[in-house]
């Protein structure tokens, strides 16, 4: 068959129904939305403390090759070791957002099964 034949035939068939097959994901509720959003939120501002965290401890392992900037090179780990501490607080934070909606979401269902029975 060559593509003109193939093109009338094709033309030619019956429209085909829409299929009605089994979904293979789930709807998202907006709730789940909304963690989704805030976790995307955390994860970036994890990802920018870690690269800011890598370019002052390396920034500072270079000034420490040269004694004229030694002072410079000391500040950028302090400064390094503080970003550290707030990329553990960006994740405790997040923790915590997270256990207090699940224990919402818990507290919310018994409040739902109590009014059902």
């Amino acid at each position: 068959m060559n593509n003109k034949q193939h093109e009338e035939a094709r033309q030619a068939a019956p429209p085909s129904r829409k299929r009605r097959g089994f979904r293979f994901y789930r709807r998202k509720s907006s709730q789940s939305k909304k963690r989704l959003k805030t976790r995307n939120r955390y994860e970036a501002a994890h990802l920018i403390s870690e690269i800011t965290t890598a370019l002052l401890f390396l920034a500072g392992s270079f000034c420490l090759f040269y004694p004229e900037v030694k002072l410079i090179g000391s500040c950028l780990f302090i400064l390094g070791s503080i970003q550290m501490l707030v990329r553990s607080l960006i994740r405790m934070s997040y923790m915590f957002k997270m256990k207090k909606w699940d224990y919402l979401d818990d507290k919310n269902e018994e409040v739902q099964n109590q009014m059902m029975h």
